[in-house]
């Protein structure tokens, strides 16, 4: 038998790692006592090749493998690490832990960042696996992979929006009497917006919330009664609604939501306005609704008579050719510690479609 190089046996006694690649790898047996051994070939594979590429409304499947350590399942630990530039990396087994981790799953789930806006970096994120059979010692093996989040094909979600509605309100006004108002009116007006992301509305911030302002098109309606009466002016007026106020009105798109938190896929909180918007008032310029509470940051989660809010899943549109009817009703009442008094009820048909566009996205997976 050939006598050993000292020095390879110093380093066997400390351990030693060879990365090898498992294409014509060479086993060299050894006597059972030696620390040596043989882990080739670390991957994070998943779908395609790296960089793997996400739909920003998907979540990416990436899995551990190390040639020759498949009997250490559910033994073996893995560190995960990610850079979460435009998403974050999970165990895939329900374990804890987000972007650094360390767990004995073999799976982690990828997902993008929140829905609303462009990857917030275009560079990919970096995701990293060591192997560690024993967590005391270093690892054994460092797998890596990059992951770039890309966006569906662009296309128009079409909202139409008909209905009818009637306010009244009486606000005293001590000692010259009470101001009282009314309006009946009917409207229809539509807004076009592009998703998935609604990159194309504005966006707004205040009071801790976000939210998005979709202009209406062009062909806005909004005709009816409205009366006034003002003991203190002595002004009566019987008319039509009158205009002023923000350019592109009614409004329509994602709801307010708190600017910390990022809204899921695929259901996403939207408002239209009714009664043709804030910029519709009574016949003498003054407001339309005198009752309802309406809370700071417009459009907020709670209701009020001016907005009707619902829940839109965007997995039935996205690269899809549809069209869903929605009906809409609100009745509002004068809130506990209003002395006004009044009611506001509206009803009506909300009309949402969308044309696929030519290059439609792949399956989405729902988070």
């Amino acid at each position: 038998m050939p006598k050993t190089d000292p020095s390879l046996q110093a380093l066997l006694a400390k351990g030693l790692h060879l990365p090898v690649s498992s294409v014509n790898a060479a086993f060299t047996l050894l006597p059972s006592n030696s620390p040596l051994a043989y882990l080739g070939n670390p991957q994070l594979v998943g779908p395609g090749t790296s960089p793997y590429q996400v739909l920003s409304l998907a979540t990416l499947d990436l899995h551990a493998q190390l040639d020759g350590a498949s009997s250490c399942n559910g033994v073996m630990n893995y560190t995960w690490n990610n850079t979460a530039m435009n998403g974050h990396l999970m165990p895939a087994d329900g374990e804890p832990g987000q972007d650094n981790f360390t767990i004995t799953g073999t799976d982690g789930l990828y997902t993008p960042n929140s829905l609303f806006g462009l990857p917030t970096s275009a560079a990919a994120d970096t995701i990293t696996v060591d192997f560690l059979p024993d967590p005391a010692n270093p690892p054994a093996a460092r797998a890596c992979a990059d992951v770039k989040v890309v966006n569906p094909p662009d296309q128009v979600l079409h909202l139409d929006f008909a209905g009818q509605g009637h306010s009244d309100y009486t606000a005293p006004r001590t000692p010259s009497g009470s101001y009282s108002a009314s309006a009946d009116l009917t409207w229809h007006y539509s807004w076009d917006m592009h998703i998935p992301h609604f990159q194309d509305l504005q966006r707004a911030v205040g009071n801790g919330l976000d939210w998005f302002l979709g202009a209406a098109q062009a062909s806005v309606s909004v005709t009816g009664t409205t009366t006034a009466t003002d003991p203190f002016t002595g002004k009566t007026c019987t008319g039509p609604p009158v205009v002023s106020g923000n350019t592109g009105a009614p409004f329509a798109g994602p709801a307010a939501v708190p600017s910390t938190v990022s809204t899921p896929y695929p259901i996403v909180h939207m408002y239209v306005e009714t009664f043709g918007g804030g910029v519709y008032h009574l016949c003498d310029g003054n407001a339309i609704f005198g009752i309802g509470d309406q809370v700071p940051g417009y459009p907020g989660d709670d209701p009020g008579p001016g907005i009707y809010r619902f829940d839109l899943d965007l997995s039935q549109f996205v690269g899809k050719t549809t069209s869903m009817t929605m009906p809409v009703a609100g009745s509002f009442l004068p809130a506990p510690d209003n002395t006004d008094t009044g009611m506001v009820t509206y009803t009506g048909t909300l009309t949402i479609s969308t044309t696929a566009p030519a290059a439609s996205p792949s399956s989405l997976r729902k988070r």
